[in-house]
């Protein structure tokens, strides 16, 4: 049994046993992308790349062999930067969006292509749930957003009008009734005060309490709201804005009035008696110098013309008080050329966009609405939560500015036997073609051309339905993105 070290460990495996399974047995984790036990190993990512002390070599690990005297560095900075060069490669080569552009373009983060595939179901209780569990003041915002979404959709850079997300999001919003709140989460056990009860301070409250905090909101005026509570009634009526309000204070949020930053409470006061405590109000008077686990939201600094890009900035303040996690990697196909285009919406039909027949002030039905829902592209990644590339990415830190702009085109996707493919995904890892050798060989994909030509499709001129066979579903559970999936998580049948 050879013996060897890594990261300063004694390890013993079995002979022929690689350097990925030495490190796994201690419980250390190596990343891998192209790496699958049942179907062996192949190389071909190198993001499972360590070093060899004793020989000063770089291997890869899933399929370098454990010899004797190894001595295996799986974590330095210098692996690290090795793994993230490898996987920038990879990033630069892939031609695909993990997120909808109009989702990217909400301040708020709304799933707007899940939503619109609920609606579009005729699933309005659930499109509404889903408005109340990622959205802070989701009836409000249905009314008064100024639809960044709706400039970003591509469906309106491409074809003919962009979707009525907005229309559509009031249209959920309002299928909830007086539903309260979504479940909160686990407690927390976090006292957070945030200074402000405009757009900015509640949806930082609202974000805060779905992380289980116990949240107190302070503001000058008597009731929570700030700007909102200006807006003309035509516009946002009352009763909507304390639909909301009344959710947040079932959630848990306490409000306190009458209360002013400088005069009747200090910044180190609050400080003193929370575990955090979020700033933004405009330009808050009397702060100095901001104490320690205090932070400033964006609003705060400037004032915003948006309301709800002033919620995004209480979301993000949210997120920094109760440091959360890193935002995930975001994979975008940016600008497509004139053939790319045409390529994307290649058999998609006209279908100019649905007009309220009682109006734009009083929004869809529920027919109207989903035949709006269904005019989606959905350009989203259905395998964007699931995706091996972008949790390595995110957890690497790879930052798309490092990534570059992409250099591969975009290709047609293919589709046949429930299964879609889409190549621009694809990172060339052969889990899908190792899946047809494993079985008779006489279906699978194939590896195409060479060097920076090489592709992975069909072969012999085969439709996907004819090439995998019966493999559909092998294929899709080995890929490690979203290159391969299944038709009908898109919608599609």
């Amino acid at each position: 049994m050879p013996r060897l070290t890594v990261d300063g460990r004694e390890a013993r495996v079995e002979a022929g046993a690689t350097v990925l399974a030495a490190a796994r047995s201690l419980g250390i984790a190596v990343p891998t992308l192209c790496h699958s036990e049942a179907l062996g190993p192949r190389s071909s990512c190198m993001v499972c790349v360590v070093l060899d002390r004793a020989t000063g070599r770089f291997l890869p690990s899933c399929e370098a062999r454990a010899e004797k005297g190894m001595d295996i560095d799986t974590c330095s900075d210098q692996v690290k930067a090795l793994r993230v060069q490898a996987l920038s490669l990879i990033l630069a080569d892939h031609a695909g969006d993990c997120e909808a552009p109009c989702t990217r373009a909400c301040p708020l983060g709304l799933d707007v292509p899940g939503l619109l595939r609920l609606l579009g179901r005729g699933a309005a209780g659930d499109a509404a749930r889903l408005v109340l569990e990622t959205l802070p003041l989701p009836r409000t915002f249905g009314r008064i957003c100024h639809a960044p979404c709706e400039k970003a959709c591509r469906r309106g850079a491409l074809m003919e009008e962009a979707i009525s997300i907005k229309l559509l999001h009031r249209f959920a919003a309002d299928a909830a009734g007086e539903e309260a709140c979504p479940p909160l989460r686990a407690e927390s056990r976090r006292r957070v005060a945030v200074v402000g009860a405009g757009p900015a301070g509640l949806a930082a409250a609202w974000g805060l309490l779905g992380r289980g905090c116990a949240v107190e909101v302070f503001d000058e005026r008597d009731r929570p709201g700030g700007g909102l509570l200006d807006m003309q009634a035509d516009f946002l009526p009352p009763v909507v804005l304390q639909q909301d309000m009344e959710a947040l204070r079932a959630m848990g949020m306490v409000f306190r009035g009458g209360v002013s930053l400088g005069r009747d409470r200090t910044v180190d006061d609050l400080a003193g008696g929370f575990d955090a405590v979020i700033l933004t109000a405009g330009k808050p008077e009397g702060t100095g110098e901001l104490p320690q686990n205090v932070v400033l939201a964006a609003t705060a600094r400037r004032p915003m013309k948006w309301a709800v890009r002033a919620a995004g900035a209480g979301l993000a303040a949210a997120r920094e008080a109760v440091r959360a996690g890193p935002e995930p990697y975001q994979s975008r196909l940016g600008k497509l050329t004139e053939t790319e285009a045409a390529t994307y919406v290649a058999g998609v039909p006209q279908a100019p966009s649905t007009v309220p027949a009682a109006g734009q002030g009083a929004g869809f039905s529920a027919d109207e609405a989903r035949a709006e829902s269904a005019r989606c592209l959905h350009c989203e990644c259905d395998a964007a939560d699931r995706c091996a590339l972008r949790d390595l990415a995110t957890s690497l830190g790879v930052t798309a500015s490092r990534v570059g702009r992409r250099q591969r085109p975009l290709e047609p996707v293919l589709t046949g036997g429930g299964v879609r493919y889409e190549p621009g995904k694809c990172i060339l890892c052969g889990a899908c073609v190792r899946v047809g050798r494993q079985a008779d060989g006489s279906a699978g994909l194939a590896f195409q051309g060479r060097g920076e030509a090489t592709r992975v499709a069909p072969p012999l001129g085969r439709g996907l339905e004819a090439a995998l066979g019966g493999l559909g579903l092998a294929c899709v559970e080995a890929c490690p993105t979203g290159a391969l999936s299944f038709v009908s998580e898109k919608g599609e049948a």
